[in-house]
């Protein structure tokens, strides 16, 4: 999905969402935040649906954002119970429109450091998991229903 989804790099998504210019800035390269938010979606929808294991799939998550391409084992070595807890936090901050609380409990995942060091660990990223999970979520949940209903929530909620 990587090369496909990146050829729409970050296009549509709101500002926020956006992390082009820390690639050019510092990493090179181009932004895959339309892959970023499918696989956030994918999560969401399958943990919700029992069909993925949540520790196995927000811990990819939230390693790969803590640590970058590494392997799935250092990824999920790099997530504790605490990140899972801000990372749920976050959501739920995010769900009630409070954006402020859900950077911090997001800026606490990523820790300290250089943004030059850390290649496509962003904010934006981090924010982008968190919309996509709450979609996934509500799509298996039964919140979103319909097609309408979809595209009226990404219209609302991702796109500029």
């Amino acid at each position: 999905m990587g090369n496909f989804a990146g050829d729409f790099g970050e296009s549509g998504f709101q500002t926020e969402f956006q992390d082009g210019y820390l690639y050019e800035q510092y990493w090179g390269g181009q932004t895959d935040q339309v892959g970023h938010f499918l696989t956030a979606v994918g999560g969401g929808y399958g943990v919700g649906k029992g069909a993925l294991p949540e520790d196995i799939t927000l811990g990819a998550f939230i390693g790969h954002e803590k640590t970058g391409d590494q392997n799935l084992l250092e990824q999920l070595s790099a997530a504790s119970d605490a990140d899972f807890g801000l990372f749920h936090q976050a959501v739920n901050a995010d769900a009630a429109g409070d954006y402020e609380l859900r950077d911090r409990y997001l800026m606490t995942i990523l820790g300290p450091g250089s943004l030059a060091d850390r290649k496509g660990n962003s904010l934006e990223d981090l924010r982008l998991t968190v919309r996509g999970w709450r979609f996934g979520q509500m799509i298996a949940n039964g919140d979103i229903e319909t097609r309408d209903e979809a595209a009226d929530w990404l219209k609302e909620n991702v796109a500029k």
